[in-house]
């Protein structure tokens, strides 16, 4: 494999020329950070590339705001050999037996961690990979958080070139860790109250975020999936003719103090608007949690951001393992003993997963990505229940450059001993009344 890293706030479309592309065979991977200009280099470098070669590009996207901007781009530019689909699109399709009658030259998959990370929810996404790599196009996958993604090709032998970018996060200004789920409650009312900026909060589950919503309505936007049945949570989902992200004064931002949101505006949509000064996350999946933290675009020097992220501990993950060992373990066994399989499994009436499937009346398989993501977590989860690991520390190693990280608890710890050392030395050589009295006694727990 041929790999090159560039130096940090290069772009792909500075770094790689017509000699590199004309020399590419198979499969390429460009491992960029946000802003490193992965969909540039597409729309511009290899559509040149393509129409002075006459040869055609299919780009994938795995979020309908992704592929709405490479749509406007290939309208507004005039570009005439890309095509713009999705994953979904191609699942679908193979689902329904649609046999593909264009051939490309490129197939270029942005945001490919979508194969790993989206496929414990989205039970198909194999479906599309397999025909992405068994293609005789040149494939360049595309992610700034894709390691899972990147290992299994690796792993697989399916790389032949790599071209990384590392994240630049010198504009943090503080990178605070904050230990319980509830402690968002405080810290969104705080920034409220004490400043004027805007907030953005992910949540990891669809639960938290409405009731973090109904907390702060009056000053909140509310977005998650399109593709969420019920019908209150649409009602208050802002997307669509009700969507709550516009482009406005050279900015592309939310009208209101606070922008709720699930995983459902990892990608695709990108956020450009110095008054956004907070990003919170409790997102566990840390590929997920990455992406939400970007969507945030720098604008200038002076633009700068503090990130909030829970630290989940060691209870906090304990039950997560539990969930996610009901879903592996009947791979596993699937995988190692089929008889196992059977006399444990099939003979369960209520037994379902879905991960596993039939191809036909007598044959089985399973989504082998699927698998790669469950097993990769249930690795990590376990480094932190034998406390070999904490969930922070594995989060901290995907970043770079950070300076000022802090801890919330910590922080409120110090204050509040300042706070106290204030007060004692006010009352130092001063009777105190019985109220006072009461005042200190309170004051020191005594």
């Amino acid at each position: 494999m041929i790999s090159d890293v560039f130096k940090i706030g290069e772009t792909y479309n500075n770094k790689i020329n017509n000699e590199v592309i004309s020399s590419w065979k198979g499969n390429v991977f460009l491992n960029g950070a946000t802003g490193s200009g992965k969909s540039y280099f597409v729309l511009n470098k290899l559509v040149k590339y393509c129409e002075t070669h006459m040869k055609s590009i299919l780009v994938l996207c795995n979020r309908t705001a992704l592929r709405k901007s490479y749509y406007e781009k290939k309208v507004n530019n005039n570009l005439h050999n890309i095509t713009i689909s999705s994953y979904q699109e191609i699942q679908e399709n193979i689902k329904k037996g649609i046999k593909f009658r264009e051939k490309y030259d490129f197939i270029v998959c942005d945001e490919c961690h979508y194969f790993t990370t989206d496929s414990l929810y989205i039970i198909d996404t194999d479906l599309s990979f397999d025909w992405i790599i068994n293609n005789n196009a040149i494939k360049i996958f595309m992610s700034g958080t894709g390691w899972t993604m990147f290992n299994y090709l690796y792993d697989k032998k399916l790389l032949d070139y790599c071209y990384t970018i590392p994240y630049d996060y010198s504009y943090v200004k503080d990178f605070i860790i904050y230990e319980k789920k509830e402690n968002v409650y405080n810290i969104i009312n705080d920034l409220l109250t004490n400043t004027n900026d805007k907030i953005i909060y992910f949540a990891n589950s669809l639960n938290l975020a409405l009731k973090v919503y109904n907390q702060f309505k009056k000053y909140s936007h509310f977005k998650c999936s399109k593709y969420i049945k019920d019908e209150k949570i649409q009602k208050l989902n802002e997307v669509g003719e009700n969507e709550c992200i516009k482009e406005k004064n050279n900015t592309i931002t939310f009208d209101k103090r606070l922008l709720i949101a699930t995983k459902a505006l990892d990608n695709g949509i990108d956020l450009k608007d110095k008054n956004i000064k907070y990003i919170i996350s409790d997102i566990y999946d840390m590929e997920s949690a990455q992406q939400c933290l970007g969507r945030k675009r720098i604008i200038d020097k002076n633009d700068n951001v503090t990130f909030y992220i829970r630290n989940y501990n060691k209870n906090a993950v304990g039950g997560l393992y539990t969930q996610l060992q009901r879903k592996l373990k009947p791979i596993i066994t699937f995988i190692t003993n089929k008889k196992l399989f059977h006399d444990k499994y099939d003979i369960d009436r209520t037994f379902h997963s879905e991960y596993i499937y039939h191809i036909d009346e007598n044959t089985r398989d399973y989504n082998h990505l699927a698998y790669i993501k469950l097993k990769e977590e249930a690795k990590k989860m376990k480094l932190i229940l034998d406390e070999k690991n904490y969930y922070i520390d594995m989060f901290l190693d995907n970043f770079n450059n950070l300076k000022n990280i802090k801890s919330l608890e910590l922080e409120e710890e110090y204050k509040m001993k300042d706070e106290l050392q204030l007060y004692l030395e006010s009352i130092v050589g001063k009777k105190l009344f019985k109220e006072e009295q009461e005042e200190l006694i309170n004051k020191i727990n005594l």
